[in-house]
């Protein structure tokens, strides 16, 4: 009982700034441009069409902002041989920005996780790479509200920099990281030793995400997002991947 009311007590203490917050969700989709080149595979370039899908949550105070981020996309790429290559990339991403008042630039922080796969059919050896890396970096957001024929828009832009995390890449002759790939470790030794240090010169992630927003009279909004990411990780056999997306989304308010 005793554990009851103190968490009661803690919801309560926690109430008033969690109403103070504005909370919404969106979900969205649209259409994704790969081009990526896998030196696992062939020095070659691999570029295509896909599609992708977003969810997201967003959490608003005056003093932060908060945002995550889920991704899934697919996409079948080609190279000049027409071999094909399919490309499915799931990734999360947190943003914190702290705004100030009459500011229209908001600095903070950002965490990008992200697992990228990719398939030849009819390709026998080593065939299923895949890379997985989180990491840590600056972010900031720039934000212009306006208004046209009497309804509210604002344009935003956010990009983010990731300069310290860690990466786990496909190993040298093989598709499993090389901790797995021929030595009789356990799963937290394969792990270990499978790792990569994700820093300035040995990996590279960034994004830049402008995006148009219609606000609605109903506190929903519409927006018309584009994404642009690139990715690089030099690991056994180096994995670059530069990516466009173009999404409509839709953002509901919780409260």
């Amino acid at each position: 009982m005793h554990r009851f009311i103190l968490c009661l007590f803690i919801f309560i203490g926690f109430l008033p700034e969690f109403l103070a917050q504005n909370h919404s969700i969106f979900v969205g989709g649209g259409l994704r441009s790969d081009a990526l080149r896998d030196e696992g595979y062939s020095p070659l370039l691999f570029d295509g069409l896909g599609l992708s899908a977003l969810l997201g949550y967003e959490k608003k105070s005056e003093k932060r902002e908060t945002l995550w981020l889920l991704n899934f996309s697919q996409s079948r790429t080609t190279n000049s041989f027409g071999r094909e290559l399919k490309a499915t990339s799931v990734g999360l991403l947190n943003l914190n920005f702290y705004p100030r008042k009459e500011n229209k630039i908001s600095w903070g922080w950002s965490n990008s996780n992200g697992l990228q796969h990719r398939f030849i059919t009819g390709f026998d050896n080593f065939n299923g790479r895949t890379d997985v890396f989180t990491s840590f970096g600056p972010a900031v957001k720039y934000n212009l509200p306006f208004t046209f024929k009497n309804q509210s828009f604002s344009f935003q832009a956010v990009s983010h920099f990731q300069i310290l995390g860690f990466y786990l890449p496909s190993g040298y002759t093989s598709s499993l990281p090389k901790g797995f790939g021929y030595e009789p470790n356990g799963a937290l030794r394969g792990f270990w030793e499978s790792l990569y240090l994700f820093y300035p010169g040995g990996a590279f992630n960034a994004a830049l995400w402008p995006k148009l927003q219609w606000h609605l009279s109903s506190g929903n909004s519409l927006s018309l997002n584009y994404i642009y990411e690139y990715t690089r990780l030099t690991g056994a056999k180096l994995h670059a991947r530069s990516t466009g997306m173009w999404l409509m989304t839709l953002s509901m308010k919780l409260k």
